[in-house]
């Protein structure tokens, strides 16, 4: 689905993909450091991700925050409820009119997509568009979660998470990847790590346009950005987030970021529902035509970026 990239330049809980941690007794630094890079490695892999799309009822939020010394900001939400196929997907965003909700019911063969007034106004279109969108088949294609937009978040940070530690390997640095496992009373964990710059810029978790350009050079792409995830009791990811600052090494400029994901609960099947066939038809428009489709997602990206 096209909307899931679109909103990168914008979680769920997760069944047992991932295998538990056998706690070790260890004593020397270099077996303390090897058993957190061994306890990470069984926690973040690939298949987390195949994990996302395991479950049938959840509401998850993703977030992306960044507010930069020359005063820029960024200030976008997105919220996902997702029962049994179904699903609806709201946006907050720092400027009004340009929020995109969507909604899917389990067994259409269409996506159903709330333009906000900028949109609207800009390419003169009605404010509910109908393109064509099956469901995501998450038994067979797990990962195709990804496509959904808070999961998304998650799919993001474990990627750049996965980047970096390829990254810091192939360099021969893998003692920089700083991973810590922290196992509670409760049985949960808490995972405390980084990822680097570049990570993120190549898992699309943030695009650094105009100003922020000058905040990714060969210097700061290896920059590693704090990071922490968190598990519940079975392994299941519950959490994670990206926190930091970047500071460009050529000016004063710096980037405060945090981007996350958290699963906040169950959805209510009723509220997983809209009644798109009660929609006027003054108020939808329909692209079936996979050419118009394709353009018609470039001005909405067009629109985002103030490009249109």
């Amino acid at each position: 689905m096209r909307l899931a990239g679109l909103l990168t330049a914008v979680v769920v809980a997760m069944t047992g993909c991932a295998s538990a941690v056998e706690p070790q007794g260890v004593g020397v630094h270099d077996d303390v450091l090897g058993y957190h890079q061994s306890a990470t490695e069984q926690l973040v892999n690939e298949d987390l991700i195949e994990g996302l799309g395991l479950q049938t009822n959840y509401v998850a939020v993703g977030y992306k925050h960044g507010v930069a010394s020359d005063g820029s900001t960024l200030h976008v939400q997105h919220t996902t409820s997702y029962v049994d196929g179904s699903y609806l997907e709201r946006e907050a965003n720092e400027t009004t009119g340009l929020s995109i909700d969507s909604y899917h019911e389990a067994g259409s063969d269409r996506i159903y997509y709330l333009f906000g007034d900028e949109y609207t106004e800009a390419l003169d279109i009605k404010p509910w568009g109908v393109l064509p969108g099956a469901d995501l088949d998450l038994e067979n294609s797990p990962r195709s979660v990804c496509q959904l937009s808070a999961p998304n978040y998650a799919c993001q940070i474990l990627r750049s998470w996965n980047f970096t530690s390829e990254q810091l390997f192939d360099d021969e640095s893998s003692e920089r990847m700083p991973n810590h496992v922290q196992r509670n009373g409760d049985g949960s964990l808490l995972l405390t790590t980084a990822v680097s710059l570049s990570a993120m810029t190549e898992s699309n978790m943030f695009t650094f346009s105009g100003s922020l350009a000058e905040l990714v050079t060969d210097e700061t792409l290896t920059q590693l950005i704090p990071a922490k995830i968190w598990f519940d009791r079975d392994g299941v990811v519950v959490k994670a987030e990206v926190n930091g600052t970047i500071t460009s090494p050529d000016s004063d400029l710096t980037l405060e970021l945090q981007i996350g994901y958290e699963v906040t609960g169950t959805a209510d099947p009723e509220e997983v529902s809209v009644a798109v066939n009660s929609l006027d038809d003054d108020y939808t428009f329909e692209l079936t035509d996979q050419a118009e489709i394709d353009a018609f997602w470039d001005d909405i990206q067009a629109v985002r970026l103030g490009e249109y």
